[in-house]
């Protein structure tokens, strides 16, 4: 097979495969979390709630989020850029549960304002 061929398949392939991942991925929705001690670390989560306290240190932003079921959670945003959220905003956050110091947590992958 030619070089020019097999670079062909390569590239069509590769075009391919994103656009199957790109689509997979929104099919692919997480269930929004019901209660937080309900969850096992490690585990995906979606939750929304509004934001009761924001205090940010260097590259990490740590947000107390009040959920829709009345419940308190603390998210923990690791980012690099400026991140325009305030106390009060309603949010969607999509992270991955974990337990610190006793508590459960989320990391958080991402924040959107809804």
């Amino acid at each position: 097979m030619n070089e020019k061929m097999l670079l062909k398949i390569s590239l069509a392939a590769a075009i391919f495969g994103l656009i199957f991942l790109f689509f997979y991925s929104e099919a692919v929705d997480l269930e929004q979390l019901k209660h937080v001690d309900d969850s096992i670390s490690g585990q995906s989560v979606k939750i929304r709630g509004t934001i009761t306290k924001l205090s940010a240190q260097e590259k990490v932003l740590f947000l107390d989020i009040l959920t829709d079921q009345q419940e308190t959670i603390t998210a923990v945003l690791f980012t690099s850029e400026e991140v325009f959220i305030k106390v009060g905003d309603y949010v969607e956050i999509v992270g991955e549960i974990e337990e610190y110091n006793g508590e459960k947590e989320i990391l958080s992958n991402s924040v959107r304002i809804i």
